[in-house]
């Protein structure tokens, strides 16, 4: 009852936060959203650094505990083991009963694409600046979560948890009880995330404000209206009041968002192509600045 309470308590405060943010447009956030791109980047490094550190001087990563153990250090009772370590299996092993779980996970992750149009909005100089801004941050982040994957893996194996800084929760730097640097380093993994998800919030509540808008027949140039944006920030923090499990949140997610994600985009990218053709010619189509390699119907297809 305690724990839940206070789950309620926390809530609260980011619903605030997050709904105030939510209703402000992308502009007016931009000094918060550069200092949390800032923060992303040192939690990375940190993340990174840590893994390669511990397995440099072959010290024994502290034991996680539970999944769904999310308090400092109240996952596991025991003291720090210097001498046990996780089963690290080989990079090139498979089990396919987590594939489903991981098929799910990257189809809600491919859904943020969505906000692309919202998070573009107010770029300046489209035509030159947009493939260039969008594919070094896509390939930043690709490089990214790959080098976290790996080094997260390596470290804690089989002990790893879905959400990897709770690989940290019982962190102590090698020492039988955690000092000023394990509880820095612990507290910066576990605590940054809740700012990233602040930061995130608003975002993706404005894209989805901002679809609705444009489904009614609204001007994609316009603002999505006050309310609809603080609509759209409220209605996921119902779901949270209900749901605590955030690994099995994005699993059903991407289960539901599969078709959208691997069918309908297709679909629609093949009718837009027919109706442009039909419109403007093949010729202009197929010399604009948004066509690729990739928009060909047999990659489309495939």
């Amino acid at each position: 009852a305690g724990c839940r309470s206070r789950y309620y308590s926390f809530l609260g405060i980011f619903g605030i936060a997050v709904a105030a943010l939510s209703v402000m447009r992308l502009r007016e956030q931009r000094p918060f959203q550069l200092t949390m791109t800032f923060v992303r980047v040192v939690l990375i490094l940190v993340i990174v650094s840590d893994c390669v550190r511990m397995q440099m001087l072959g010290e024994a990563p502290p034991r996680p505990g539970r999944s769904d153990a999310v308090s400092l250090g109240e996952a596991v009772k025991k003291r720090y083991d210097p001498d046990r370590f996780p089963e690290v299996p080989a990079l090139w092993h498979l089990n396919f009963e987590r594939l489903p779980q991981h098929v799910a996970v990257a189809s809600a992750a491919l859904a943020v694409h969505m906000m692309l149009p919202e998070a573009v909005r107010e770029l300046a100089g489209k035509r030159t600046q947009m493939l260039p801004t969008v594919s070094g941050a896509l390939i930043f982040c690709m490089v990214s979560y790959c080098f976290v994957a790996i080094a997260v893996v390596t470290t804690f194996g089989t002990w790893t948890r879905p959400i990897c800084t709770l690989n940290w929760v019982n962190y102590t730097a090698g020492e039988p009880e955690p000092g000023i640097f394990a509880f820095l380093v612990r507290s910066m993994i576990l605590l940054v995330p809740i700012f990233d998800i602040t930061s995130a919030y608003p975002i993706f509540a404005r894209v989805l404000a901002s679809s609705i808008h444009g489904s009614l027949g609204k001007s994609s140039d316009l603002e999505p209206p006050f309310l609809l944006c603080g609509f759209c920030a409220v209605l996921p923090l119902v779901g949270a009041a209900i749901v605590f499990d955030v690994a099995e949140t994005l699993g059903w997610a991407g289960v539901l968002l599969m078709p959208l994600i691997f069918m309908v985009p297709q679909l629609m990218m093949l009718k837009g192509e027919a109706i442009c053709i039909e419109r403007l010619g093949a010729d202009a189509v197929h010399s604009s600045l948004y066509w690729r390699w990739y928009c060909q119907r047999p990659v489309v297809i495939g």
